[in-house]
């Protein structure tokens, strides 16, 4: 973890100069700590945080107290000290983005929304709680409240709003209703009010209404216990460890908010203009999409048939695994003409910090803003089989177990499906990821594609393969892994390596190189499957 975060540190340095300038020195910020900022969270609001200083560079140079503020968080990272990390990357959105709510700063960036779950029935209430991380050790600038919304998909406001006056650093609590409503996604607005009605931030957390997913999650528990009970297979097993993921996530999302590292985000990032967190993030789980497989598989099973026969397209599984008997969940698609008789090429792709194994089979589309996925179009039309292993949570690393997690990924789906060629691939730190794995096991892959990532590269690691085909794909608009970290191991890899291939696109960023790079990449490993 610490290499990690001092990588980080790093990389936003560069983001101001070609050299990183030297530690600064920290200075304790007043007040107390009323809750700890949550680690991930902290790494995930990075994320924006580097993004927003590119913002500010295209729209002219940052001003030193937005520099200062920047460089304070991500040396308070490097410190592992997540609190302080948080309060100066807010400092610096709000010194952005925020200089006509100056006054309110302490109040917008203390405040954090928790949702009590992700999942509601019609008609149940929605707990919502609005919890201080730190006290500034001031009074509260003004007569402010806090509203919150209920809102469809379309924004418009659905039932009534629930309001409470914030008079101290203290945890508000309130629900909303879901009385009428129909099942579909819906968002929780949190609107901070001066005064009579100046609106000084306004956020939204992800809401799903559904019937009847406690009665089907419950059903399908119960189904995979009687199956269990019968003999055996791979393919048996397979299908069963899915169902019960499906079913226990579920049942966890009616009683707790699971969504992605995004949608936890800060209210602070309100303040971002035209922020679009779906572009960066991608939520864990659909409930019309991985219950309904689960339910198609529970009823293939119990009849006694084979649950992948015929199986096709996009699937959310799970394996169980043998390192802690905890279910590992997986992305799959299998293009739509596959035939049981022909062996297909594999991609593994991994993801990139802050993300899951969702991310590359939810995002990345055929226009900036969505259209067709492009892994799922090019998989289709070239005949791919492409798997997305979580390798074990949002920060991955992809050693110990979380390399793991990549190989018994890979294990069972070559043992479902006929696999000829095995390639790897990743974006951010899932690119690094790639070179890790790739180079660790070189026998096993015959060709690498990285994306808008720092490989950590050494002679040893590249004499383990020198012919290893490998791509490596970058945006010079990248502020999240920039072109100058990347200078000195693309020497490396030129020197080294016999097969590898570095392109750098102007006026393309950390995420909107994916798009690029996956359309090159199917045409990289087209080329490399003639060959085997």
């Amino acid at each position: 973890m610490a290499c990690r975060l001092t990588l980080l540190w790093l990389l936003y340095a560069c983001a101001f100069a070609q050299t990183p300038p030297p530690m600064v020195e920290i200075p304790k910020l007043e007040g107390k700590i009323i809750r700890s900022a949550n680690s991930g969270q902290v790494l995930a609001f990075a994320t924006l945080l580097r993004n927003s200083v590119r913002e500010a560079q295209v729209n002219g140079k940052p001003k030193p107290a937005v520099a200062k503020a920047g460089m304070l968080a991500f040396a308070s990272m490097d410190k592992q000290d997540f609190n302080s990390a948080y309060r100066y990357g807010a400092q610096m959105l709000i010194l952005l983005y925020g200089a006509d709510v100056a006054d309110a700063a302490d109040l917008i960036a203390s405040f954090d929304l928790k949702l009590d779950r992700s999942i509601s029935e019609p008609g149940e209430q929605i707990g919502v709680v609005l919890s201080p991380l730190f006290d500034p050790g001031k009074p509260i600038p003004g007569n402010y409240k806090a509203v919150f919304t209920l809102q469809g998909q379309d924004g418009k406001d659905v039932g009534k709003p629930a309001t409470a006056k914030i008079t101290e650093y203290a945890e508000i609590r309130t629900v909303l209703a879901t009385k009428n409503l129909r099942p579909g996604h819906y968002s929780v607005r949190y609107d901070l009010i001066e005064g009579k009605n100046t609106k000084v931030l306004s956020f939204s957390r992800k809401i799903y209404v559904a019937e009847g997913i406690d009665s089907r999650a419950k059903r399908l528990l119960e189904l995979a216990d009687e199956m269990a009970k019968s003999e055996q297979n791979v393919r048996k097993a397979a299908a069963i460890e899915t169902i019960r993921y499906a079913a226990q996530i579920a049942q966890r999302a009616r009683t707790d908010y699971v969504a992605s590292l995004g949608s936890t985000t800060f209210p602070v990032t309100g303040l971002i203009p035209n922020l679009d967190l779906n572009r960066y993030y991608s939520e864990p789980f659909d409930v019309d999409r991985d219950l309904t497989l689960a339910e198609s598989l529970a009823d293939a099973v119990h009849a006694g048939k084979d649950p992948w026969i015929g199986r096709l397209g996009d699937m959310h599984a799970a394996y169980l695994s043998t390192i802690d008997s905890t279910l590992q969940p997986y992305r799959l698609f299998v293009p739509k003409n596959f035939d049981p008789a022909q062996k297909y090429p594999l991609i593994v792709a991994l993801h990139g910090e802050a993300n899951d194994e969702n991310i590359f089979f939810d995002r990345f589309g055929t226009t900036p803003t969505g259209g067709e996925n492009l892994i799922k179009k090019f998989a289709d039309e070239r005949g791919y089989i492409v798997v997305c292993p979580n390798g074990r949570g949002p920060f991955p690393g992809y050693t110990t177990t979380s390399e793991r997690d990549v190989l018994d990924v890979i294990e069972r789906v070559q043992k479902i499906y006929p696999i000829s060629t095995l390639f790897l691939a990743g974006h951010s730190s899932g690119a690094e990821g790639a070179w890790l794995i790739g180079f660790q096991y070189p026998k096993q892959f015959a060709g690498i594609v990285a994306i808008a990532g720092a490989p950590t590269l050494t002679a040893e690691m590249l004499a383990k393969a020198p012919e290893m085909p490998v791509r490596l794909y970058e945006g010079a608009d990248d502020a999240v892994v920039t072109p100058a970290v990347l200078r000195d191991r693309v020497k490396a890899a030129q020197d080294e390596m016999q097969n590898f291939q570095y392109n750098e696109y102007p006026d393309v960023d950390h995420f909107s190189i994916a798009r690029i790079a996956i359309t090159e990449m199917f045409r990289f490993f087209d080329s490399l499957s003639a060959k085997h």
